[in-house]
């Protein structure tokens, strides 16, 4: 990583030993962020990384490889295809700074669904359990006046993906106010195909 690089990077640890480059899709489009992360806190919180950071693996060799030449040479993995705004959420959490984030809190329900999506992905849902708790309740979930069902949909969808216990639930409350072709709205949106077909009937 050169000097311009690292400068651009975004430090959630001072003395990480590894950068994440993120290739946007959604809504951060076709941009990318960088984050300089610790390998520890990531294999700790989802073990998804910590299989691909240990040997077996091309990503593991090559911090292994970078350790043996000295600090600050930190190796580089890229992250294809994900959000930016979800996985920054993510690691900005798992290494205790949420703090930066509290402009972009409240979130929308399309960026809990999006969390939700790469939380799965990588197998973070542990690591996210305060907030999971605090976002999947059908009175808690932000659901906006202007794109209800939509949003509805979100929930159900950020639920199953956070395995949360108030999936029926909430299922059950909004299922109360859906019309009979809500599959239609639902269709409209991406983000929907990752709710597998048996949950849109329930």
């Amino acid at each position: 990583m050169d000097s311009q690089q690292a400068a651009s990077c975004v430090q959630l640890d001072d003395e990480g030993d590894l950068v994440l480059l993120v290739r946007g899709v959604g809504k951060s489009g076709s941009g990318s962020s960088s984050f300089l992360v610790s390998s520890k806190i990531l294999s700790l919180a989802s073990r998804v990384f910590a299989a691909m950071l240990s040997p077996r693996f091309a990503e593991g060799r090559q911090l292994q490889e970078a350790r043996q030449q000295g600090p600050d040479q930190w190796p580089i993995i890229t992250l294809e295809e994900d959000d930016v705004v979800a996985m920054d959420f993510i690691l900005s959490v798992i290494h205790f700074k949420a703090d930066r984030l509290q402009t972009q809190i409240p979130l929308t329900a399309e960026e809990i669904a999006n969390i939700a999506i790469h939380s799965d992905k990588y197998d973070f849902n542990g690591s996210l359990t305060p907030w999971i708790t605090e976002w999947c309740g059908h009175h808690r979930f932000p659901v906006s006046a202007r794109r209800r069902l939509r949003d509805m949909g979100y929930g159900i969808l950020a639920a199953y993906l956070f395995r949360s216990p108030q999936l029926e639930t909430m299922s059950a409350h909004f299922a109360k106010t859906m019309p009979p072709d809500f599959t239609e709205t639902w269709e409209k949106y991406k983000l929907m195909e990752c709710l597998p077909e048996e949950m849109w009937s329930k």
